[in-house]
């Protein structure tokens, strides 16, 4: 349990730490020079000026991120945690219905993935900036 969390948390970390980092470099550079501009510190300019704009670039990522996550966590049963995929192991073996107890267990993911990526997808729709990409028209 404690090396499959440990794995798993350092995997997701660097995965979210280059996120961020690529999202804070796709703004302008005007962006930081106009907050040195205005007095600010190092740690105000990352607080008022450049996380809540990367934040909405950074958003979609994210998001996948989050349903990579909880896939990578059947990958966590074969080093002894106890979640969905094992449990549909025990079932099956105690009542020999192996088809219908691994149809629910597929269910279950794609009812759970898909309520994340609705989730997500609200508050991308929610956050978009009008003008990126992403933001579509106003």
């Amino acid at each position: 349990m404690l090396s499959a969390s440990i794995g798993l948390g350092l995997f997701t970390a660097a995965r979210i730490v280059e996120q961020v980092r690529t999202g804070i470099e796709s703004l302008p550079d005007g962006q930081i020079n106009a907050a040195y501009a205005l007095g600010f510190s190092i740690p105000q300019v990352y607080k008022e000026v450049l996380l809540p704009q990367a934040f909405r670039i950074i958003l979609p990522p994210l998001s996948s991120e989050l349903t990579n996550c909880f896939k990578n966590a059947s990958v966590a049963s074969l080093v002894g945690v106890m979640e969905l995929i094992s449990q549909t192991k025990t079932i099956s073996e105690y009542t020999q219905n192996s088809i219908e107890i691994y149809t629910y267990a597929t269910i279950i993911y794609l009812v759970f993935n898909l309520s994340l990526i609705a989730i997500m997808g609200l508050i991308e729709r929610k956050l978009r900036v009008p003008g990126l990409i992403a933001g579509g028209q106003k």
